[in-house]
């Protein structure tokens, strides 16, 4: 599951402390804007992490819901994605706030207000709304392109599949780029089909060299995922991907 993160600069230790409990629970989080390019390309990039997020976390305080906060923008365009904030978004007191100074799309969910530790409480929340979740999907697809460390001048996209389910495994039967001609995700190292257990991760790639030329986040969203159900899964750009990492999902028992 894709999570954003949206806070006021005063509660950045808390926002990363958020989000580093919540990529313990296997979920993709964005929620570093100092990272990111000033100017236009700012608000495109925080447009594009908004556009792929499940969910959004927001970290209620007096700086976050006050006139010209930056987490107001992100709430607006968060409430163009999911007019119905239900399922979508969780309100989080980080700092005593009142009530009437709250907008009313957050006001409109359940609010949580930590007791204990505030990240730990964000985590289990989100769990058991997953778990609750009927529309939740049973498979998350996302994509990004890199290059192998042996391998810096042939860049790939990668794909990555994690079973969302907490109880049931899942079969991936075919992966693919689905471009003006389909290129097929057939790599050696991770032979097809392949079963998932319940939470597992799974990663395969298409060498660029073997795709049309196209921008990285058109490309991002084109991989496809069949499962044995006949499910066909849609990617979306992982933009949570550390600089240097292992390809999940090899040397499968």
């Amino acid at each position: 599951m894709q999570v954003f993160v949206s806070y006021a600069r005063v509660h950045e230790a808390v926002a990363e402390e958020v989000s580093l409990a919540l990529r313990a629970e296997g979920h993709g989080v964005f929620f570093d804007r100092t990272s990111l390019p000033a100017g236009e390309g700012f608000h495109r990039l925080i447009r594009e992490h908004l556009e792929a997020a499940d969910k959004l976390v927001f970290l209620v305080s007096p700086a976050s819901v006050g006139f010209g906060s930056y987490a107001l923008t992100e709430l607006r365009l968060a409430q163009e994605k999911w007019p119905n904030p239900d399922g979508r978004v969780l309100s989080v007191i980080v700092e005593a706030t009142p009530l009437d100074a709250m907008p009313a799309y957050l006001r409109a969910n359940t609010v949580l207000q930590p007791v204990g530790n505030v990240a730990a409480e964000v985590a289990a929340e989100l769990g058991r709304r997953a778990k609750a979740d009927p529309t939740r999907p049973s498979t998350s697809v996302r994509a990004h392109l890199a290059c192998f460390v042996t391998e810096p001048d042939r860049p790939a996209l990668f794909i990555n599949v994690v079973n969302l389910s907490f109880e049931r495994e899942v079969e991936v039967t075919h992966v693919w780029l689905e471009a003006a001609s389909r290129a097929h995700a057939l790599q050696q190292q991770r032979p097809l089909p392949v079963r998932l257990r319940p939470s597992e991760s799974w990663e395969t790639w298409v060498f660029l060299a073997d795709v049309p030329a196209l921008p990285a986040n058109e490309l991002c969203q084109m991989a496809r995922v069949r499962l044995s159900t006949g499910e066909v899964m849609h990617s979306t750009e992982n933009f949570d991907v550390p600089e240097v990492g292992y390809v999940p999902g090899g040397n499968r028992a």
